[in-house]
């Protein structure tokens, strides 16, 4: 799709590759790029393929934005630059017969021909299920000026302002409200929906003191705790595995987008997948970020208990069978580490949902704080007017009731007595 209005697969002269050097997903980008390119080059062009993460590593959820400075910069300077610390190519790729080649010494970047663009394409993929492929052209000020559109009168008579968005369908997982339907109703019972803090999210009586100011203990343990919260996964098929180890969120999202759905309508009519986007306001960083390091601090964390019990006198034996029972006791409570869905990422929001109902108008995840739901409403409206996609799945949800956040905020005076 990314090479609509004329634009040439055939013109192509680089490829920034995702490429994250797993020998079988690198040998399936190759093979997917193949099967789009193979009957669209002349016979025995070979294009060059790179990947920036030898250079700089792995930049998560900025890697596409890495791959796509790289480019820029290899355009500018006309130059592909060579691909460091090979030591041999993927055998699971066949390079004789697929139309790619590797360099890994620095290559002039000519023209394709007189007062043409170079041309080039950056691949990105989420661990999700997100893939964006963007073309790339050379600026060349003749070129360039012959691409921009001229208005219509129909197009320069339009008002923006009047153009309606319509809201077709509605989903809530919220405190005390499971649909919609019942978030009315607690809006117009009045009643308070907030709780005490259910013991397998945080005790305490480790951190709870009612009108204190000391450090590391908190005035109250009063929150919007969701404690009820049962993803049927039965459902959208999910592997029950997954469930037990993700984030939460990523379900709760899911089953609010499930009811949005069905509220417009669309559980008993299709409607076009290939215009429907996702976009999912949240703030990065949760509680399951939290947990996450927790897990990945558990090494240092085990010395740490060795050298305090050895300090007093604990037998080694006694010392790491200590440690391997708190390694397992955390797992259990946090199993963010041990997490395959790619949590760690808020991408995998908005992945979670494309990837059940097959959404392939675009998604991602937007972080503005406070606002990051009205900056999700308003990307959302953004695209829609843009005509990129014909409808919009936008939708946002925040997790972040553990201690270590109420902690934060009683240390800011932000807290109730």
């Amino acid at each position: 799709r990314a090479y609509g209005q004329d634009l040439s697969l055939n013109d192509l002269q680089y490829i920034e590759m995702h490429a994250t050097s797993t020998q079988v997903g690198d040998a399936t980008e190759i093979d997917a790029l193949t099967r789009v390119l193979k009957d669209v080059l002349p016979t025995g062009k070979k294009v060059a393929v790179g990947s920036v993460k030898a250079n700089v590593g792995h930049t998560l959820e900025s890697a596409g934005l890495t791959s796509l400075l790289k480019t820029v910069l290899a355009m500018q300077h006309a130059t592909i630059p060579p691909q460091i610390n090979i030591k041999k190519l993927n055998e699971k790729i066949d390079w004789e017969n697929v139309p790619f080649y590797v360099p890994q010494e620095t290559t002039a970047w000519p023209s394709p021909a007189p007062d043409s663009p170079r041309r080039a394409a950056v691949n990105a993929f989420g661990i999700g299920g997100l893939n964006v492929h963007v073309v790339l052209d050379e600026h060349l000020p003749e070129v360039s000026r012959k691409l921009i559109a001229t208005p219509t009168e129909q197009n320069a008579a339009t008002d923006v302002e009047e153009e309606g968005i319509a809201i077709i369908g509605m989903g809530a997982v919220l405190p005390g409200a499971r649909t919609i339907d019942a978030l009315w109703d607690v809006i117009h019972s009045g009643e308070d929906q907030k709780s005490a803090v259910p013991p397998e999210r945080w005790d305490p009586r480790y951190g709870h003191e009612p009108n204190s100011n000391e450090l590391w203990r908190v005035p109250t343990k009063t929150g919007g705790f969701i404690p009820d919260f049962a993803y049927d996964w039965k459902r959208h098929k999910v592997p029950p595995k997954q469930i037990s180890s993700a984030d939460p969120l990523q379900f709760m999202l899911l089953d609010a987008a499930d009811q949005a759905l069905k509220n417009a309508g669309f559980d008993e009519r299709e409607f076009d997948k290939s215009r429907t986007g996702v976009i999912v306001g949240t703030i990065f960083c949760g509680e399951f970020s939290s947990q996450l390091n927790m897990g990945l601090r558990l090494p240092e964390f085990k010395m740490m208990l060795a050298d305090i019990l050895r300090d007093r006198g604990i037998p080694d034996a006694d010392i790491d069978d200590v440690a391997a029972k708190y390694e397992k006791i955390l797992l259990k409570h946090m199993p963010a580490l041990v997490d395959e869905t790619g949590s760690f990422t808020s991408s995998t929001l908005a992945s979670r949902i494309t990837k059940t109902f097959d959404l392939m108008g675009g998604a991602t995840a937007v972080d503005s704080g406070n606002t990051s739901a009205m900056s999700a409403l308003a990307s959302s409206i953004d695209l829609l007017r843009a005509g990129d996609c014909d409808m919009m799945l936008c939708a946002t949800g925040h997790r972040e009731m553990g201690l270590s956040i109420y902690e934060f905020m009683a240390k800011l005076g932000l807290l109730s007595q």
